[in-house]
């Protein structure tokens, strides 16, 4: 809803990719979610990449993967636009996805 943007962090080039409020958010507001796949640390191959893995609190170990958010976002030759922000590639089923995996970025 354009309260939030990715660009890249300001701790460093190292760190990627950050989700950053565009105004004033109020302590306990929701600003985006985290979309992806429900999955457990058991199904995850060894080599899989966690980078985008949140662990759901209170939910017999259960895990979300954001990782396809991200991926839209990498697969975006016109990125980072103008502004220096950075959207999913044009028709990914994405654009539908909350940005909060790009919190981990």
């Amino acid at each position: 809803d354009g309260r939030v943007e990715v660009r890249p962090s300001t701790l460093g080039e190292a760190a990627g990719l950050g989700l950053f409020a565009r105004e004033r958010v109020q302590p306990g507001e929701v600003v985006s979610t985290y979309h992806g796949s429900l999955l457990y640390k058991e199904e995850m191959a060894p080599e899989a990449d966690a980078s985008y893995i949140v662990r759901l609190p209170n939910a017999g170990g259960a895990l979300v993967n954001g990782k396809p958010y991200a991926d839209a976002i990498r697969e975006n030759p016109a990125n980072p636009s103008a502004d220096g922000c950075h959207v999913p590639l044009a028709g990914a089923a994405a654009w539908g996805f909350g940005a909060g995996a790009m919190a981990n970025d």
